[in-house]
């Protein structure tokens, strides 16, 4: 082989050699910027999701606080009876045709469901009393006109189911309404033989209520408003009758 022959091979086999070279470098190139994009990207995204994350870890917090805490709220309600009478195997006493209203002193208890689109459903305890007390002229079962003096213990022990609603623009405002049961244990007691009997009535009402003043902040605990109510109740037993509209006013207490 000559001379000219080894130079001419020994062009191409380096020509070559650079050729692959060069690809090879364009290969590794390629890498290190998909490494560099995808570092760029991969924090961008990271920083994202944790921002979202983190705004709604604070709402739930916020209605954690502000919209699912328990509620007490003492209140003072004022009864006017449609119809108001207590029976047994020996008289028939009409409250109602002497006692126009009465007034009682209660404690309600609420705990919030959940919250969406400014709609509230809650679960309300309460219990309320009272106590009547006068001379009243009522009919023996034997159609007997007598008088009595009569004492009248009266427990309200009811559950309700309640629904309000938060309006837009105007955060001070709360109307709600609920439906309930309940059972009433009403001692009544006086002088004559066969007066004395406790009774349970069981009872279902349902209303309306509206909230004044209400704390929308998610760290506030302690006063929570003030709210009025109207309340219709009807006993469930056609032995007892209680009837008629309760009208309440009353404060809340944030737990």
């Amino acid at each position: 082989m000559t001379y000219q022959g080894l130079l001419l091979i020994a062009s191409v086999v380096f020509g070559a050699t650079s050729s692959l070279a060069e690809k090879g470098q364009e290969k590794k190139n390629t890498r290190i910027a998909a490494v560099e994009v995808e570092t760029h990207v991969q924090p961008s995204l990271e920083v994202g999701l944790s921002d979202k994350i983190y705004q709604t870890s604070v709402e739930n917090t916020q209605y954690a606080r502000s919209d699912r805490n328990l509620k007490v709220s003492p209140h003072l309600a004022l009864f006017r009876p449609d119809a108001l009478q207590l029976s047994n195997d020996y008289f028939e006493i009409p409250y109602s045709e002497k006692v126009t209203s009465i007034p009682f002193v209660g404690l309600g208890m609420s705990k919030p469901l959940a919250h969406w689109h400014n709609v509230t459903p809650s679960i309300v305890g309460k219990v309320d009393y009272t106590y009547v007390e006068g001379i009243y002229s009522f009919k023996s079962q034997e159609v007997l006109e007598v008088k009595d003096s009569i004492q009248l213990h009266w427990l309200q022990m009811s559950g309700l189911a309640m629904v309000d609603y938060q309006i837009p623009g105007a955060e001070y405002l709360k109307p709600a309404i609920f439906v309930g049961a309940g059972n009433q244990l009403m001692q009544q007691s006086g002088t004559l033989d066969g007066v004395n009997q406790t009774f349970w009535v069981p009872f279902y009402s349902r209303g309306m209520a509206l909230s004044f003043f209400e704390q929308t902040s998610p760290n506030g605990d302690g006063f929570g408003g003030v709210s009025v109510g109207a309340t219709y109740l009807k006993t469930m037993s056609s032995a007892q009758l209680v009837q008629g509209w309760s009208f309440d006013l009353g404060t809340n207490i944030r737990m």
